[in-house]
């Protein structure tokens, strides 16, 4: 796993929520509510070729002024379907794995809001994020929902509340971690979103959600930092 991995070929592979929102799922209102920025990344600094390791999606190199490097990957979809009867949303899991590529221990802080963003206004699209707290290891990608478990029970569990990880990768070490999608758009809505993955924009972590080749938004989400920078 040390060679680069890179973006493969996209797939049309797209997941919805099926219905109308139910009362009780309904953001609370304009004050519960996020929109998701269209600012862009620097592209230059993301690899794209195809590559043939089939569970990578994108890889990101990134390195600071001192020379330390990070290298961030993010999988496809796995899962999917209404999360319950009780929560009127589609969802999927995806993950994300941080390496440390320096010579000191790097500090990942990845923090997803309470609140529903919205994604289509004039749709009322919206979606929600949620980082369980448990590990992903590298011999789970091929298995049903890179084999996170009891989904059902941790989205009602959190559905409500801010979804928080704090990870600290050792040099030449990484972790990898969990993301649940949870998506409502209305029956009639053409969008899905197809691709999402964690990327980073000086010290800051940003998720970015894919709706086609030429639309993607970014949620704001965390921080990543060496801990000699992070402990001044």
């Amino acid at each position: 796993m040390n060679k680069t991995l890179i973006v493969l070929i996209l797939t049309t592979l797209g997941f919805c929520s099926y219905g109308q929102n139910d009362p009780t799922t309904k953001p609370g209102g304009d004050e519960d509510v996020i929109t998701a920025d269209a600012t862009t990344l620097d592209e230059s600094r993301i690899r794209t070729k195809t590559h043939e390791v089939s569970y990578v999606h994108t890889e990101a190199n990134y390195t600071d002024s001192s020379g330390k490097g990070v290298i961030i990957q993010n999988g496809f979809p796995r899962g999917g379907g209404r999360i319950s009867h009780e929560l009127d949303y589609g969802h999927a899991t995806f993950w994300s794995r941080v390496m440390n590529k320096g010579d000191t221990p790097l500090k990942v802080t990845i923090d997803f809001p309470a609140d529903s963003i919205i994604i289509f206004p004039a749709s009322s699209g919206h979606i929600k994020l949620l980082v369980p707290q448990d590990t992903m290891t590298i011999d789970q990608v091929s298995k049903y929902s890179y084999g996170l478990r009891n989904i059902k029970t941790f989205v009602e569990s959190n559905f409500h509340e801010p979804s928080q990880i704090q990870r600290t990768i050792n040099p030449n070490e990484d972790c990898m971690f969990y993301v649940v999608l949870l998506s409502h758009f209305p029956a009639s809505s053409v969008h899905v979103i197809r691709r999402t993955g964690l990327f980073l924009k000086g010290e800051d972590l940003f998720y970015r959600l894919t709706i086609d080749s030429s639309t993607s938004k970014l949620v704001p989400c965390g921080r990543l930092a060496f801990t000699d920078e992070a402990d001044k």
